[in-house]
């Protein structure tokens, strides 16, 4: 019973901690556990609730994380990225391997099975080589490092609030333990 039950339907769970704190514990469908109420979707997602519920005016939970994939897909799509992929690209198929994606070679070669041997081993090693010769990292970095400063600069405002909402959770979360 630690998660709920097996016929527990999640659309049937609490959105919110008002939501949660409206339920009556008469209602006769409330676990007891010593007596005491378990909560809805129990502990866990008590938990959750009081630590990661909506707030007006807070910052999105995913807000930060937003920015990342803002900040690497920006790059991926940046004409000196592309660039530096098809020189990769170029010299991969130079030994062989006719690939596009310097993020997952080996998906597109199918190498799925014996991911240490020695076919993966060989492509292992050209896929390094190729990046050398082709300057993707250092490129990529640079300009993916870029954006994210951009991203800091014009986020800096409510990156400083979310940072100040992480750390109250953590605080509430330590008082909890207490």
């Amino acid at each position: 019973m630690f998660n709920g039950p097996d016929e527990l339907d999640p659309d049937s769970l609490p959105n919110s901690q008002e939501e949660v704190d409206d339920i009556p514990a008469s209602t006769g469908n409330a676990n007891l556990v010593n007596g005491l109420v378990v909560p809805p979707g129990g502990c866990i997602r008590e938990s959750f609730l009081k630590l990661y519920a909506p707030r007006a005016g807070a910052v999105d939970i995913l807000f930060t994380q937003d920015l990342e994939r803002e900040s690497f897909a920006r790059s991926r799509a940046d004409s000196r990225v592309k660039d530096a992929a098809s020189a990769w690209s170029a010299c991969m198929g130079k030994s062989g391997y006719e690939v596009s994606d310097p993020m997952n070679p080996g998906k597109e070669l199918n190498l799925t099975e014996d991911l240490s041997g020695e076919k993966a081993t060989a492509i292992a090693v050209q896929d390094v080589e190729c990046k050398k010769r082709a300057n993707l990292i250092k490129i990529w970095f640079a300009v993916e490092s870029a954006y994210q400063h951009e991203v800091l600069k014009r986020e800096a405002d409510t990156l400083k609030r979310a940072k100040a909402e992480h750390h109250e959770r953590i605080r509430f979360a330590e008082s909890l333990v207490k």
